[in-house]
């Protein structure tokens, strides 16, 4: 039996226009959502005549939709590859606006998007509190109930709308994760979750997940799972030729820890995304460390399921 088939939820994966051509066999057969990696983000998308650059999202949403695979959007507004020379000078009016006119176009030209990621990464462990990102100079403090706003009237009642934040595990952030939502609820912003990327590795602490989905379930939010992989390494340290079983042994105990955890909390948890498809084709092969192998998914460099993925499968028959 396979993990979408037993899963009360969507089981997805990032793709772009390589690996839907590489690893496609893979990427249909074994799940059943996808997310675009790039293809969809705001600040990549515009152009300095203020059009946009869809070649590619149009590509990969006719995959999807060929082969019969949900979509989630990512994401609407994020701080990173910000175009100043292309928005930078905009008033705040002006940079609403033109957000709005994003979220109308890929509403229009991807109908069945089910969920958003509207603001991502917004805060930092560097700064107590949000990320003084472009929007936040521009717009203000409330420009993320702004952009929440934009979201639904856009993007319509039927999408689910997410928070999407990164380093979820550290004590810090996660008590700022719930300030802000906790904020967001309290001024009725129409919000409908949180999404935790889960960029993890064998050696982060790990369990504090449970008392972030806890207080998620609490202020009575949805969330997803949206960027999830388990690198074998400690951040920088180390680099292996190959990777030792004690590793990977190693990651297989974080992964069951984590789906174990996911499966407590499914009446929260509506979908869980892979930011790699396969160790064959994984963004960690070049980051932190340029040009080093890593191993952080459930499949091996051949796209064949790895000893992992029958332990969580089975883990999960066990509890159903």
């Amino acid at each position: 039996m396979k993990l979408k088939e037993i899963l009360d939820c969507k089981l997805g994966v990032a793709i772009n226009t390589e690996n839907i051509k590489t690893h496609k066999d893979l990427i249909i057969n074994e799940f059943n959502s996808v997310t675009f990696e790039n293809a969809l983000k705001f600040n990549y998308r515009i152009k300095e005549d203020y059009s946009y650059d869809f070649s590619d999202a149009d590509k990969l949403y006719k995959f999807a939709m060929d082969n019969n695979l949900a979509v989630r959007g990512h994401c609407l507004v994020w701080h990173n590859g910000f175009p100043k020379h292309i928005l930078g000078n905009l008033s705040k009016n002006q940079l609403l606006n033109e957000i709005r006119k994003y979220a109308k176009e890929v509403k229009k030209r991807y109908p069945k998007i089910y969920a958003w990621d509207v603001v991502n990464e917004i805060c930092s462990m560097a700064q107590k509190g949000l990320r003084k990102t472009p929007f936040y100079e521009i717009i203000g403090e409330d420009y993320i109930e702004e952009c929440f706003k934009i979201a639904r009237e856009e993007l319509g009642q039927d999408v689910e709308l997410y928070y999407n934040e990164e380093d979820e595990w550290f004590p810090e952030k996660i008590e700022e994760i719930i300030k802000i939502a906790k904020k967001l609820k309290e001024k009725n912003v129409p919000i409908d979750g949180i999404g935790l990327q889960c960029h993890i590795s064998c050696f982060e602490d790990i369990s504090q997940y449970r008392y972030l989905l806890e207080n998620i379930r609490q202020l009575g939010l949805k969330c997803q799972i949206t960027e999830m992989e388990v690198s074998v390494y400690d951040w920088t340290d180390g680099n292996y030729k190959e990777c030792p079983k004690e590793i990977l042994d190693k990651q297989a105990e974080v992964y069951l820890t984590m789906f174990k955890l996911f499966n407590e909390y499914k009446d929260i948890i509506n979908s869980i995304t892979f930011w790699s498809v396969s160790d064959g084709c994984t963004w960690r092969d070049m980051w932190p460390v340029e040009n080093r192998k890593d191993w952080p998914t459930l499949f091996n460099e051949n796209d064949k399921p790895k000893e992992v993925y029958n332990k969580v499968v089975d883990q999960l028959n066990k509890n159903s």
